[in-house]
């Protein structure tokens, strides 16, 4: 997708090697930005239905691919090391147990500051909210479908984001009653119908990521008979407390009565050559990885500043393939999929805490083998004694370090995990962990062999936490590869 770079250069010194070091130089990056979707509406107390939520407006500059509304993609824009942007994503919006509107969701940008030369505001609005009486507001994707029982119009789409929502169905019969779908980023929301709450809009695909993937989709409206669906992408359906998917800026789900679906949360997608490496400042919460010839940095919740600087490249150096860095939510596990087979071996570094006031032993499985096709040896001492073991066969490689307990406030486990010949396919595979940790009270510091009985090529890493109490905030994993 994304490549080169122009620069005006200055030479220094880079090993045994001059290259160049440019005092600037551009950076050609293609971008999906998605704004949080909006909430369901509610017809609580009231015979009445209400609409579906709007997705989020949908932007993307994908050569091939579609914009919201069913606008073509955007241009790629041109990015400079140096300088620094501000990305935010968008939350959904709130659902309501109060009959009528629901909370828009909110907007996501990569925008630049004010005073260069050339400014930078790449907005998607919000998805309009979901009403159980009157019509949809306007939103990126056109809100929702009208109130039922008095045949209320949808919101309008905003050109270039997302599609209008549907019109409710008034009749004097209450069980016809039935609110209209939630626009969404590929398709309007469908008008509601007696007896019909109206599905929700589709939603877009875009392969930015490398594989394809369906975001936006409309909320589904309630209905006193049969509710609408939730449009493809994540909407939520109606008649439930549906919300729609998370990071997909899909709307929520409307109902008749309890709290209706909460629109799902925005993304931020940015993919650029591996030339280059971005920074990213404290409040975001993101993930990068290595697609073809470029990097894909997907931002998953917050707002904050991000910068572009050169990669210098030297035979034997260590290289960036991934980073994952847990966001306020959790991760139940990390994987680090697609791994390029052009390395020697592999590094992963890590920060690991529990997601809850339980420790957990951290464990690996590679191509997602869960046979037992796994021997360890660890040693391991705490300052006075010294320990070891061993297991065989187990499901699961061992990493050694544990997620440490969220009762230890701002202390995490480090380790760095080397898995020697990955690629090769003539023998079995061997990691090796180096690690510890230190609590004020206890820790230990350890040593882990564990080999993998497998002539594979490892393609795939996945790391969890054995007992499945998840990875807390702020744990971070940072794939290398090794070229000598």
């Amino acid at each position: 997708m994304s490549r080169g770079r122009r620069s005006r250069d200055r030479g220094y010194i880079s090993g045994n090697r001059t290259i160049a070091a440019p005092t600037y130089a551009e950076v050609l990056v293609n971008y999906l930005v998605v704004a949080g979707g909006g909430g369901g509406g509610n017809a609580v107390g009231y015979s009445e239905a209400s609409g579906g939520g709007g997705a989020g407006g949908y932007r993307s500059s994908v050569v091939g691919e579609n914009s919201g509304g069913g606008a073509s993609a955007e241009t790629t824009v041109v990015l400079f090391t140096g300088l620094s942007y501000t990305v935010t994503v968008g939350g959904g919006g709130a659902g309501t147990s109060s009959y009528g509107p629901a909370t828009s969701g909110v907007n996501s940008s990569i925008s630049m500051g004010s005073g260069f030369t050339t400014t930078l505001n790449i907005e998607s609005r919000g998805g309009g909210w979901g009403n159980g009486d009157g019509g949809g507001t306007v939103g990126g994707s056109g809100g929702a479908g009208g109130a039922g029982s008095i045949n209320r119009t949808g919101g309008a789409g905003t050109t270039g984001q997302g599609f209008a929502g549907g019109n409710g169905f008034g009749s004097a019969t209450i069980s016809q009653r039935s609110g209209g779908g939630g626009g969404g980023a590929g398709a309007v929301g469908s008008n509601a119908s007696s007896a019909q709450g109206g599905a929700g809009g589709a939603g877009v695909s875009s392969s930015i990521t490398g594989s394809p993937v369906t975001r936006a989709g409309g909320g589904g409206g309630s209905s006193q008979t049969t509710a609408g669906a939730g449009g493809s992408g994540g909407g939520g359906a109606g008649n439930g407390t549906n919300n729609g998917t998370a990071n997909t800026g899909s709307g929520g789900g409307a109902v008749l009565t309890g709290t209706s679906g909460a629109g799902g949360s925005g993304v931020v997608i940015l993919r650029y050559p591996n030339l280059f490496a971005l920074n990213v400042g404290a409040g975001l919460a993101y993930s990068t990885q290595a697609v073809s010839d470029d990097k894909v940095t997907t931002f998953t919740g917050g707002s904050g500043s991000v910068s572009f600087s050169l990669v210098p490249v030297t035979t034997g150096d260590y290289e960036s393939i991934a980073t994952v860095l847990v966001g306020s939510a959790g991760a139940s596990s990390i994987t680090f999929s697609n791994i390029p087979q052009t390395y020697k071996h592999l590094q992963i570094r890590m920060l690991i805490g529990s997601n809850t006031s339980t420790s957990d032993s951290t464990d690996m499985r590679f191509n997602g083998d869960a046979g037992s096709n796994y021997t360890y040896h660890q040693l391991y001492g705490t300052g006075s004694s010294v320990s070891s073991e061993a297991s065989t066969p187990r499901t699961a490689a061992v990493v050694g370090i544990p997620a440490i307990s969220n009762t230890n406030t701002n202390i995490f486990a480090t380790g760095v995990v080397d898995i020697l010949d990955y690629a090769n396919t003539n023998k079995y595979k061997t990691q090796r962990t180096l690690g510890g940790w230190e609590t004020n009270s206890n820790g230990q510091a350890l040593l882990t062999s564990t080999s993998w009985l497998s002539f594979s090529a490892i393609s795939q890493i996945q790391i969890y936490a054995r007992d499945g109490h998840g990875f807390r905030q702020h744990s971070h994993f940072a794939l290398y590869g090794i070229r000598g």
